[in-house]
């Protein structure tokens, strides 16, 4: 009888805790969706050069996609940029490359208006002695929603974008890369991945143009393919994947590895990749060559 009252107990548990569910998850869910916010801008990377002492400005439009209001604040902070472009956020200061303190703005807090697009003007004033070279910083727009009488004991949530300013500091610049890796499999696949990781040498961020070449030595076909366009920062490196789809299991193939620094200087690598039935044509050749050695060696070819 007892087991039985703790079933039921158990029972009536569940029950009341499926009502307060169903009676106040839309109530959260309707709390959530008053307070939902969204931001946009036309721009994630603005890439300057100017030279020590000059100042620079640029545009930003920032919209509010939503139909409420929104406090919009600018914040303005370092980072750091690791090998493949890694970011990271928590720093206080770059001493090397950071630039927050040359980034500044006429206001920065702005209420928008519902659907409203603000063009916001920023100038870069680049110190007399600042370092020649890469420098880069972080813009964040952060946005809460509107808050009024019954959401302000709630918890709000905020918004964030955010874009890149690069500036290369113009005077005794170097653009220098190398080539330190380029990977291919010796056997070519249906899909066959070609990665080459390039390295930065120089003390500015730029983009290096690059291709790869792959040459069928049986057809003399060429396939090219062309790189994504990634920058490429001081003492950095950067994996540059692709994928080839051409091989044939008959093949055999020259691959290279092109790629032009900032100092615009090429530089290549090169790769022999095999179908995987390529192994057949040297054991030909070899057995036409034997068959043509015996064939002259019992005179066949003399003349009669």
């Amino acid at each position: 009888m007892m087991k039985m009252k703790n079933k039921v107990s158990q029972l009536g548990k569940i029950g009341l805790a499926f009502l307060v569910l169903l009676f106040f998850v839309p109530c959260l869910t309707l709390a959530e969706d008053e307070q939902r916010i969204s931001l946009a801008l036309d721009q994630s990377v603005f890439s300057l050069a100017g030279d020590p002492g000059s100042e620079k400005s640029l545009e930003v439009n920032v919209g509010n996609l939503t139909d409420k209001k929104q406090l919009v604040s600018l914040e303005i902070n370092d980072l750091t940029l690791e090998e493949n472009n890694q970011l990271s956020l928590m720093v206080t200061d770059n001493n090397l490359f950071g630039m927050k303190d040359w980034v500044s703005a006429g206001e920065k807090r702005w209420i928008f208006e519902p659907k409203e697009t603000k063009k916001i003007t920023l100038k870069i004033s680049i110190p007399k002695d600042a370092t020649v070279g890469s420098h880069y910083t972080g813009i964040f727009f952060r946005a809460l929603p509107e808050i009024w009488g019954e959401n302000f004991q709630s918890v709000l949530v905020g918004a964030q974008v955010g874009a890149y300013i690069l500036l290369n500091v113009d005077g005794a610049v170097m653009g220098g890369g190398k080539i330190n890796n380029f990977q291919a499999p010796v056997i070519a696949r249906a899909q066959t991945d070609l990665q080459v990781e390039f390295e930065n040498i120089g003390n500015i961020h730029y983009v290096p143009h690059g291709e790869i070449s792959v040459k069928n030595l049986i057809s003399q076909k060429v396939e090219k393919i062309e790189v994504e366009k990634h920058f490429v920062f001081p003492g950095k490196k950067y994996t540059f994947e692709n994928n080839w789809r051409g091989g044939s299991v008959w093949g055999v193939y020259f691959a290279k590895a092109y790629f032009v620094d900032g100092n615009r200087i090429g530089h290549f690598s090169k790769r022999w990749i095999l179908g995987k039935y390529a192994f057949v044509w040297p054991v030909l050749l070899a057995g036409l060559f034997f068959v043509g050695r015996r064939i002259k060696k019992d005179g066949f070819w003399r003349k009669r």
